[in-house]
């Protein structure tokens, strides 16, 4: 038997690994904490975590919460699905802790949440990782609709490629120095979270001097128009596209979003404002 009340190591631990994954484990653990009794020679004394009494009502433990989650309104996430909001998942648990803790004697409640914190945190890393594994699978499509008649489907000419071969429906001339949006029938619906990024083929740049103007090229994954290629001749001949001519390749890249945030200063770094040619030659 263990001498040292359970609930109080599930509580600690479970709320340290909880918030590993939602970035609340710290408050949560907190909230839990207000109404368990502790030894004054427990080891965890040293910890963040710090028990004390709750002695306000419901509405003080709510304003004490909100001020920890104002900067905080973030989404707690599985996958991609929001669940629900940080802040109101937060005050959520505060008012269910804070009748517990009024309702139930202070040491069967705190076991009581202490494993299901534990449950909890032990149950959405593999939830996270479950429902990756199923968008994998399910969402790493490219979704391509056929405008003209010669258009062809985006083709990977060999295992392992990172971009598409796209395909020109269009028959024109392009003079040395000119650019031409060349067209190739097709409009995309790329998977969530990606962009497509339109290249040149290497070997038309190498024999011919043909590339795309604006490279990489960006589609976003809400553009549902066709998809257009600004072709440039660097060469010092015309060239001649035909229908069907492979005229760039595509690939399907993620994309990350960022928070921005304003600040007064930046961090230092090694490099500093060091810019053009400040590593030398």
């Amino acid at each position: 038997m263990l001498k040292r009340p359970l609930h109080l190591l599930t509580i600690r631990y479970s709320g340290l690994f909880y918030g590993y994954y939602t970035k609340v484990g710290s408050t949560f653990a907190s909230l839990m904490l207000y109404k368990i009794p502790r030894s004054s020679k427990s080891r965890h004394d040293n910890q963040p975590f710090r028990s004390k009494s709750w002695r306000g009502n419901k509405e003080d433990l709510i304003d004490e919460v909100k001020k920890y989650v104002r900067q905080r309104d973030e989404r707690m996430r599985i996958g991609r699905v929001d669940i629900i909001s940080n802040s109101l998942y937060i005050i959520i648990v505060s008012i269910i802790i804070y009748f517990a803790f009024t309702k139930i004697p202070s040491t069967k409640a705190s076991e009581y949440i202490g494993w299901l914190t534990l449950a909890a945190a032990l149950a959405l890393p593999i939830l996270k990782m479950v429902f990756n594994l199923i968008e994998r699978r399910i969402e790493m499509k490219l979704y391509v609709e056929i405008i003209d008649n010669d258009a062809k489907l985006p083709f990977y000419a060999h295992e392992g490629d990172a971009g598409m071969d796209l395909y020109s429906v269009d028959e024109t001339v392009i003079l040395p120095g000119d650019r031409t949006l060349i067209h190739t029938g097709i409009k995309i619906q790329l998977p969530p979270n990606t962009e497509a990024q339109i290249r040149p083929r290497s070997g038309l740049a190498l024999k011919n001097g043909i590339t795309v103007l604006n490279t990489p090229g960006t589609i976003d994954e809400g553009y549902r128009g066709e998809i257009g290629i600004i072709v440039i001749n660097h060469g010092t001949e015309e060239f001649k596209v035909t229908k069907g001519m492979k005229i760039a390749q595509m690939v399907i890249k993620p994309v990350l979003r960022v928070e921005i945030k304003q600040v007064d200063e930046l961090t230092d770094s090694e490099r500093g404002e060091g810019g053009f040619g400040s590593t030398g030659v």
